[in-house]
């Protein structure tokens, strides 16, 4: 994708009405985090005696706790606790989770299958359960909801990072990598990884909002942040216990949690619009690579001449025959299969030649 093709697709996706709104609440999100405790911090740990479960005012938007304390400034100084800790869980839970989903690509077959079979085996416990069960033995406090929650979020993530990495270790370029000698680090880093990016992008923004929904529950189940620390979560546990009494208690936390979480949301939507069409598979070889391999293949060629050598062919293949599982038993669906490639000879294959290239290359599974 061109560069002017690219820049018309973010401004597109920036200036449409999710795009908007998604900038605008991540700025507000930003601000909140960085300055909420430097302009409100000291007013949100103030008790005053004479105010306690007040009704919302002029004074006290939201109203006081039973502590005496503004609601809307401990709601603001919250945002940093509560959007740094989920930011973290779900970084933890991605790049955990991007290993793990990678590796089956690259590592040999039983080590992949096991992997595959212990992602299987932990996303088939529900996600909530998980967090709850880590959260318990990691124990109460905001570093323990962290780990519980990244945890939580790697196998999902694995699964999806798994899916999607296989999808593209099936591709020929990839298979061209493999007989190019290309190492298996590279393989992740130049071919499968850059070419599964985009949706892991989305899918870690969308990724944050759950996280933050999640450790604000984590509090209000009194797992999460402990006393004297506050998040949205704890200060939901608290006003609703007075929500009879003063039902605004509990309301700015939740206004909170909810449009943080409909932020990063409308973010993952705005990252998918500007990366929708760049999810092809591309695969180039870099200039210089093509440049020297084309003035060695005339160096050889005129030597070759000058000498008057008979040029052996780099390739010679005779009577290829490839055998495959069938419902009925094996079949050979490559049979007798005999030609010779020549130095810089471009020669076609009519049915079969996929099959027959990779056997050739020894990139088959099936007996050849």
């Amino acid at each position: 994708m061109s560069a002017s093709v690219s820049e018309q697709r973010w401004r597109s996706a920036l200036l449409s009405p999710t795009g908007v709104v998604a900038v605008l609440g991540l700025a507000v999100l930003l601000f909140l985090v960085i300055f909420g405790p430097v302009i409100w911090g000291g007013q949100s740990v103030t008790a005053d005696p004479s105010a306690l479960s007040k009704k919302p005012s002029s004074l006290h938007p939201f109203g006081t706790d039973a502590g005496g304390r503004d609601v809307f400034t401990r709601t603001m100084t919250a945002t940093q606790l509560s959007v740094l800790m989920a930011l973290i869980a779900s970084a933890m839970g991605v790049l955990v989770g991007t290993v793990l989903g990678v590796l089956p690509s690259v590592l040999p077959k039983f080590l992949g299958r096991f992997i595959l079979a212990g992602i299987n085996f932990a996303i088939a416990f529900p996600g909530l359960l998980i967090t709850i069960v880590l959260s318990v033995i990691f124990g109460q406090g905001a570093v323990g909801a962290v780990f519980a929650i990244g945890l939580a979020i790697v196998p999902a993530y694995a699964r999806l990072t798994s899916t999607l990495s296989a999808s593209v270790q099936g591709r020929d370029f990839v298979a061209a990598a493999k007989v190019l000698g290309v190492s298996r680090f590279g393989l992740l880093t130049r071919h499968i990884v850059p070419n599964i990016a985009a949706p892991l992008v989305v899918n870690a923004s969308v990724t944050a909002g759950g996280a933050l929904i999640a450790f604000a529950g984590l509090s209000y189940l009194g797992l999460g942040v402990q006393q004297p620390d506050f998040d949205w979560g704890r200060m939901l546990n608290e006003g609703l216990l007075k929500i009879f009494v003063n039902p605004a208690t509990a309301l700015a936390p939740g206004i909170a949690v909810v449009f943080s979480g409909i932020v990063f949301t409308l973010l993952g939507e705005t990252i998918a619009r500007t990366t929708g069409a760049n999810q092809g598979l591309n695969f180039r070889l870099p200039r210089w690579l093509k440049a020297a391999g084309t003035r060695q293949l005339a160096a050889n060629e005129a030597a070759d001449a000058e000498n008057g050598q008979i040029q052996e062919p780099v390739l010679r293949v005779r009577g290829l025959r490839v055998s495959a599982p069938h419902k009925t038993g094996w079949t050979d669906p490559v049979q007798q299969v005999s030609f010779d490639v020549g130095r810089g000879e471009i020669v076609g294959i009519v049915g079969g030649k996929s099959l027959s290239c990779m056997a050739v290359a020894q990139l088959t599974d099936y007996s050849a």
